[in-house]
């Protein structure tokens, strides 16, 4: 049988790590959005619930993938919902000085919600093994390649935001963090493309890494936010 699970160990690290720091990552927006009820919070916790989820499906993916067809659709899976998730985390920025409602939220959860069905149902109309076979080299490569877009748009926003006017220099340090996390996500998504044109499991390593250094970044930034 084709050992699809190599580094196994190594990878549940990695994904137990990523789900920890998201959660991190999710309680502090939930206490700021009490405090504050900023609306665009609220896309960047659908971001942030999503990314815990596609965490999970990797985790899924090391704890359960011995078969092909478990090996394979649980990345499929992860390579949508972290899809959505920068997208989600994307539309927080955007909408960071603009009237977001909450009509508007679940305008954009619906249209997710089609989209990926419509996605999917069209995907899995295929043969099983055709899905096996084409996903990764398809699929696989376009949706990590949007991320790497979506995560541009990010940080060119977070950018603009954090040196557009002078701080203080420990708030200057916890903003820099922020940048920081998600470049080197957009570091991990530039090794999930190659993973999905070479099909290499140091690649895919390195990617797991990087998202987990990446989120190790964002919610040190958000602690040290909040102790200030």
């Amino acid at each position: 049988m084709t050992e699809f699970l190599p580094y196994s160990n190594i990878f549940m690290i990695f994904q137990i790590a990523t789900i920890f720091l998201v959660g991190t990552i999710l309680f502090f927006t939930v206490k700021a959005y009490r405090i504050t009820k900023e609306t665009f919070l609220l896309t960047f916790m659908i971001g942030f619930i999503l990314l815990e989820i596609s965490a999970a499906f990797v985790l899924l993916n090391r704890l359960f993938g011995q078969t092909a067809v478990i090996y394979h659709i649980t990345f499929l899976i992860q390579a949508a919902l972290q899809t959505a998730a920068f997208a989600f985390i994307a539309l927080s920025y955007y909408f960071r000085n603009r009237d977001l409602s909450i009509t508007r939220i679940i305008t954009f959860i619906l249209i997710l919600v089609g989209v990926l069905s419509v996605s999917l149902v069209f995907f899995f109309s295929f043969t099983t093994t055709t899905v096996l076979s084409v996903w990764r080299p398809t699929i696989g490569i376009y949706t990590y390649s949007i991320n790497l877009v979506i995560l541009a748009y990010i940080i060119y926003n977070i950018y603009i935001t954090t040196f557009s006017k002078a701080k203080k220099r420990m708030q200057l340090l916890s903003d820099i963090l922020i940048p920081l996390g998600f470049i080197t996500l957009t570091a991990g998504q530039i090794f999930w493309v190659y993973w999905g044109f070479t099909d290499t499991n140091i690649s895919l390593l390195l990617a797991n890494l990087l998202f987990a250094i990446g989120l190790g970044f964002l919610s040190t930034s958000l602690l040290r936010i909040w102790r200030n």
